[in-house]
């Protein structure tokens, strides 16, 4: 009745250490498709910074090129063609600090992401080590039962 009591006892603790490999398996692929997610948001605000930072470029060379017909056209007066200047640099200034600010936030952002992403591969490890500890102390336990079954 012993025996049959402490067989009784390894099986459920086999289950329950097969449970909790269930689960710590579950959690990895629960912090995988967070970590998905992460890469997926960042990858689309960098596509969105780079499609910026292009507007920007374009908006900056028109701004040159109008300059540069300004110049050569110089019809005018010499008030208008300075206006036209002044216009335009301000326009370049406020290009170049819009993508000043854009590329402050994308730093700052891909920052936090791979910071985000190093707590994730912590959190991978940890997880990993645990679902060997488990699958050696299932291993462990199994053996015990057979060995118990053998005697």
């Amino acid at each position: 009745i012993a025996a049959a009591d402490r067989e009784k006892a390894l099986v459920a603790d086999a289950r329950l250490t097969h449970t909790e490999v269930e689960d710590a398996r579950a959690a990895q692929r629960a912090m995988e498709e967070r970590h998905s997610a992460k890469i997926n948001r960042l990858e689309s605000t960098v596509e969105e910074c780079l499609a910026t930072a292009q507007h920007h470029q374009e908006e900056a060379r028109r701004v040159e090129q109008e300059r540069n017909e300004a110049q050569r056209a110089h019809a005018a007066s010499v008030d208008a063609f300075e206006k036209q200047i002044a216009a335009g640099a301000v326009r370049l200034a406020d290009q170049e600090a819009s993508a000043a600010r854009h590329k402050t936030e994308f730093d700052q952002l891909h920052a936090a992401d791979q910071r985000a992403l190093q707590e994730g591969v912590e959190e991978r490890g940890t997880i990993r080590a645990q679902i060997a500890e488990a699958d050696a102390a299932q291993a462990g336990l199994i053996i015990e039962l057979e060995e118990g079954e053998a005697q």
